[in-house]
């Protein structure tokens, strides 16, 4: 990702952030988070988990906003750079935001106390102003990410001629073997192992599909109505991991398995109904916590080997970690309650 690439598509987040569109922000700053390095991966780990935390704020999740309003804080230090962001003055309101949600008092009460939570959108992200605004430059010492960007930059614009001479036996290596689809000779993965790693994730995230959808419809009792709500969007979250697993076997030069036939020997989560809301949540979130486990270590083993399968599982992994945050949240919330 080149440094404008980076700067547009965090311009692009800000923009969908001061509009409440919360979810849009997070897809756009993980993109840059993904590629970014030292401090400014840190900061920009702030700005998605305040993002979402507004996100959860939305859909009536207080408990869930106010800890991830903590942990974004933790991240957003004092004095922060990244590009022209007013990070400090997003740190500030985000604090007065958090301390707003006591638990103790409901929300609309919290509503009339700052009168933060009843507008929308509930915070804004400015641009710092300064003499070197409309200055495609950034500061010095905000350099971590954006100088790793320039000398990756620097170091393709040094092997450029040397790559360019060649051009023609990349022309040729492009048509040969057109049936192979986007695996060239460039790709220094064990293709088939790849495949299987990656058909049991999908068999994972298939039957992480069928028990959440149970879970939804056979949620009962006083609190399952937000329960089974989460159950839903989950089961739908999981859909899509689902479908782009798939895509990305087929690009492989695969076969996706969807035979129901040794599904649930091939899935790394286990199908367990649950007899209760309590036995429900429990269970989701130690399926959440194997797939976390499992997918970090496929990670781990892609590596620099297939660098598109890897955030492909990496985008996927994150969103597994916001599902168990939200089950434990759930889960300990229905405990105090019982």
């Amino acid at each position: 990702m080149t440094l404008d690439e980076a700067r547009c598509l965090t311009e692009e987040g800000r923009r969908d952030f001061n509009r409440g569109a919360y979810f849009a922000a997070h897809e756009c700053w993980e993109k840059v988070w993904l590629k970014a390095y030292g401090q400014e991966r840190v900061l920009l780990q702030g700005l998605i988990q305040i993002a979402t935390a507004l996100y959860k704020l939305c859909r009536g999740r207080q408990d869930l906003c106010k800890r991830l309003l903590d942990k974004g804080l933790l991240r957003l230090t004092s004095g922060g750079l990244l590009f022209d962001l007013d990070l400090d003055g997003l740190r500030r309101d985000a604090a007065l935001l958090r301390d707003a949600l006591s638990p103790a008092v409901p929300l609309a009460e919290n509503n009339t106390s700052l009168g933060l939570l009843s507008a929308r959108p509930m915070l804004m992200l400015t641009i710092v102003q300064s003499s070197d605004v409309g200055n495609e430059t950034t500061p010095d010492n905000a350099a971590s990410f954006n100088n790793e960007v320039r000398s990756m930059s620097a170091e393709q614009g040094n092997k450029q001629s040397s790559f360019f001479t060649d051009i023609k036996e990349l022309r040729r290596r492009a048509r040969e073997h057109m049936e192979k689809g986007a695996v060239t000779s460039s790709y220094q993965g064990d293709r088939e192992t790849v495949v299987k790693v990656l058909n049991e994730a999908l068999a994972t995230e298939i039957v992480c599909v069928l028990r959440y959808m149970r879970h939804h419809y056979m949620a009962s009792g006083i609190h399952s109505e937000a329960v089974a709500a989460e159950f839903r969007e989950h089961a739908n979250e999981e859909q899509q991991h689902a479908d782009r697993i798939a895509a990305r076997i087929v690009q492989l030069d695969g076969e996706p398995n969807f035979n129901p036939d040794g599904l649930s020997s091939r899935s790394h989560a286990e199908y367990v109904e649950g007899k209760n809301l309590g036995e429900m949540l429990r269970e989701n979130l130690v399926a959440e916590r194997i797939a976390i486990e499992s997918y970090s270590e496929i990670i781990r083993y892609l590596g620099d080997k297939d660098p598109t399968t890897r955030r492909l599982m990496e985008e996927i992994l994150a969103k597994e970690e916001e599902h168990a945050e939200d089950l434990q949240s759930l889960l300990q919330r229905f405990s105090e309650k019982d």
